[in-house]
């Protein structure tokens, strides 16, 4: 995901293209913004790719449903329009050039991967600089100060992730949005099997060169980047609850 007017970068990784997986890390990005200040509606423009709503209109919908609990919506480009995503198209081919044409095939295995990949939106977002429509060669961080505004300079850090972890830590935060907005996620969504983790409920800590915490690598450092974040977001929303609570 990317910010067409400072050009940060939100990224996530999988091994298979799913709606699942595209709902939950919009989600997670969601909460990530507004745990930094970010008061503004959000826009959401997508493809129509298997990983978001695939030309769905009910499915729009639906997401669109939750996202409007976070003051954000989401839009499909018409199908064959990929001329609308050129700021999204751009950055992939930076991807391919700067990074997944070198680095990925050096990597030992998926979380080695993931820390290359940390490093490489982390000169995106602050050392690289971008000679885009208004940007006038500034990094997204210098963007953004120019703006002068109380976004939090800590949004440039978010994780990168990879979605097959993250979705087995997700079910916690599935259930909250279920109890207090009587919303059915599984029928947004899809179904998918939730595991039973208990890392959700406290931060996690990793040792260098740990092996027992492998398989929850990136989880565990959404874990410790974002549950702050999430605390402060439902500060944001208690009013919405409050406000359902009383007209139910």
């Amino acid at each position: 995901m990317i910010d067409a007017a400072t050009r940060t970068r939100f990224t996530a990784y999988s091994h298979n293209l799913d709606s699942t997986f595209g709902f939950s890390f919009i989600i997670m990005v969601l909460l990530w913004l507004r745990g930094h200040n970010v008061r503004d509606p959000i826009h959401i423009q997508t493809d129509n790719g298997p990983e978001f709503c695939m030309g769905s209109r009910k499915k729009e919908d639906g997401w669109n449903t939750l996202f409007a609990l976070l003051d954000a919506r989401l839009s499909a480009i018409p199908p064959g329009a990929k001329h609308l995503q050129a700021i999204v198209e751009n950055s992939h081919r930076k991807d391919d050039e700067c990074f997944l044409s070198i680095h990925p095939k050096r990597c030992k295995d998926s979380y080695e991967f993931l820390h290359k990949a940390q490093r490489w939106q982390d000169t995106w977002n602050t050392a690289r600089p971008s000679h885009g429509i208004a940007m006038n060669g500034n990094t997204p961080l210098q963007k953004l100060r120019g703006y002068k505004t109380m976004i939090h300079p800590h949004v440039f850090t978010f994780p990168v992730l990879l979605m097959e972890d993250v979705i087995k830590m997700f079910g916690t935060a599935v259930r909250w949005f279920e109890t207090y907005f009587k919303i059915n996620l599984m029928r947004i969504t899809g179904t998918y099997v939730r595991a039973m983790c208990l890392f959700l409920l406290m931060p996690v800590k990793l040792q260098k060169g740990s092996t027992c915490n492998l398989i929850y690598r990136s989880s565990a450092i959404f874990v410790n980047s974002i549950i702050m974040e999430i605390r402060v977001s439902l500060l944001y929303l208690l009013p919405h609850i409050w406000k359902r609570s009383y007209l139910s």
